[in-house]
């Protein structure tokens, strides 16, 4: 049903063409906005890593808080709900001649691997860039823990921040959005 609509005040009230007035009430969502901008190695060659961060551009109920090694890799939600991860990578393979690499990424929840999360992105040759970015939707209770996994075989992948190059700002090696969205 439509209903025709004059004003919205600044308490959320909303004055209808028939004089009535409503009330709504907002979802105030959840979010937080991570990157980082040094390069990730990969220092566990046929292993999970979970990806750090080292900047908060803005948090309202999702943080980005250490790991049991001192790295902030843990993205803890404040409040129960539906959360949209969206994130981007750089990948490069530096340098190892020109044979292909696998990297993977995925993603776990309180120390688990999250099934059916897992992609792998595939480098063709020497010092060659990728974008993984995608986005995941899950549920969340108060004090859940997720972490953005990656992990390759290979000792010359990389998630790689570049700096200012002749065309544009800084590539940050990984950017990453939480939204709550229900």
């Amino acid at each position: 049903t439509k209903i025709p609509v004059l004003a919205v005040n600044a308490q959320g009230q909303i004055t209808t063409a028939s004089e009535q007035t409503l009330s709504i009430t907002s979802l105030n969502p959840q979010y937080g906005v991570f990157q980082n901008n040094a390069t990730l190695s990969n220092t566990s060659v046929g292993n999970g890593i979970p990806m750090q961060f080292n900047t908060t551009d803005y948090s309202d109920g999702v943080t980005m808080t250490n790991d049991l090694d001192g790295h902030k890799t843990n993205i803890t939600i404040a409040n129960a709900g539906i959360y949209n991860f969206q994130f981007s990578a750089q990948l490069n393979k530096n340098g190892g001649g020109g044979s292909a690499i696998d990297i993977y990424i995925w993603m776990r929840k309180n120390g688990v691997d999250i099934p059916d999360t897992n992609t792998r992105v595939t480098l063709q040759g020497a010092n060659v860039y990728e974008v993984a970015a995608w986005n995941l939707v899950f549920s969340s209770d108060p004090g859940d823990k997720f972490q953005l996994m990656w992990g390759s075989a290979d000792s010359h992948a990389e998630i790689v921040y570049l700096g200012v190059s002749a065309i544009g700002p800084e590539i940050p090696a990984v950017i990453l959005t939480v939204t709550q969205i229900a």
